[in-house]
């Protein structure tokens, strides 16, 4: 099991497809995890549900990472971070004309339910 992990799971609550830009897909701390066996998904369709975890890769380590989604409303981002020592730190910038709702992310195995939703 690892020291510190973090899975991410993503509602979409919208009529907007993301599609994912392979560039901006990156791990820069850890491993995807074993146990989830699943990295960020290609596309986010309408409402639906995607999920993806990273673990830390050694003693004294943490997981941080980061991805961006694009659709007609503009980039979905997400960047996520369980380090070692320190707090747990989640950043999502929703596309234009959307906001989202996010679930506590503390603990060495930190777990949350980010929402995506249209304003209205």
């Amino acid at each position: 099991m690892a020291v510190r992990s973090f899975h991410v799971s993503l509602r979409n609550i919208t009529n907007v497809q993301f599609r994912i830009n392979k560039e901006s897909l990156k791990l820069l701390h850890g491993m995807w995890s074993k146990d989830g066996g699943f990295v960020p998904p290609e596309v986010i369709e309408p409402m639906s549900r995607v999920e993806w975890a990273s673990e830390s890769s050694g003693a004294g380590t943490g997981t941080e990472g980061q991805v961006e989604y694009l659709s007609s409303s503009g980039s979905l981002a997400i960047h996520w971070n369980n380090p070692f020592v320190g707090s747990n730190d989640l950043n999502v910038v929703p596309p234009k004309g959307h906001t989202f709702v996010s679930t506590d992310i503390s603990g060495d195995d930190a777990r949350v339910e980010i929402t995506l939703t249209p304003i209205v």
